[in-house]
């Protein structure tokens, strides 16, 4: 894990590292709330009068300021000029919700635009200025919510496993899927899972400290008819090609929707 910080602009997310592969010079922080505070001094006593809280009966605080300096891998980019554009693009003059990717369930909402870009030997770096709102968002994750908490599929078949996620209005989605055993179902990028051999495999979602599963039977049957012809036996799958091989199916899509 890079540490990156999770952007939401334009209706849209982008993880610093995924995104434009930037790495953090230290673990990014925001800086805490500091309390806009009045005090007055009164000749011919000690210390000083405190009427920060006079009107409001509670404290008020201050936008949240500060820097987060990054290194750029300039070998993913095709020149600096190009990074830099499309960073400064994205993010000057536009309002934004920001989290860390440590802490996603806390966001935060205000400015961050590009401060200053120094090019060295060996490495760049990209410093991003944040001025936000002091209070904190808080969107945790509750729960994840299958449609089917089982499936038995044989070639052919196709189904869509939903996931639901409570509240909707979290921050950021970023699912991760494990299966167990391995071996028995592959997942792909696109979240399409393909059977490689008969069995059974429980398929996992996780996000943030919500959990579900899904039981995934996988039925790829096959049919072998043996035949001698001199010294070579032919296996055939059902009546189709003559040829000694192993196929994978694919027999479900994932599709995680929020």
């Amino acid at each position: 894990m890079y540490h990156s910080v999770v952007i939401r602009v334009d209706d849209r997310f982008i993880n610093t590292y995924d995104d434009w592969h930037l790495i953090p010079s230290s673990r990014p922080v925001i800086a805490p709330p500091i309390e806009r505070t009045k005090f007055v001094t009164v000749g011919g006593r000690s210390g000083s009068l405190d009427y920060s809280q006079s009107l409001t009966h509670k404290p008020v605080f201050d936008n949240l300021t500060g820097k987060i300096e990054f290194y750029v891998e300039n070998d993913w980019w095709d020149n600096w000029e190009t990074a830099y554009t499309t960073i400064l693009d994205a993010l000057q003059g536009k309002r934004v919700e920001l989290a860390l990717e440590d802490n996603p369930a806390h966001c935060y909402k205000g400015l961050l635009w590009v401060n200053t870009w120094k090019s060295q030997k060996g490495n760049s770096t990209i410093t991003l200025e944040y001025n936000l709102q002091p209070d904190r968002i808080d969107r945790p994750v509750k729960q994840l919510v299958l449609n089917r908490t089982s499936v038995t599929l044989e070639k052919g078949m196709s189904f869509s496993l939903l996931v639901g996620i409570v509240p909707a209005d979290t921050f950021y989605r970023k699912l991760q899927v494990t299966t167990s055993p391995r071996g028995i179902v592959s997942i792909g990028d696109d979240g399409r899972i393909t059977a490689l051999k008969n069995g059974g495999q429980n398929s996992a979602a996780r996000l943030q400290n919500a959990l579900c599963e899904c039981r995934i039977m996988a039925c790829v049957r096959w049919r072998m008819n043996w035949r001698t012809a001199g010294t070579r036996i032919w296996m055939k799958r059902f009546w189709r090609s003559p040829r000694i091989r192993r196929e994978s199916y694919p027999i479900t899509s994932m599709i995680f929707r929020p």
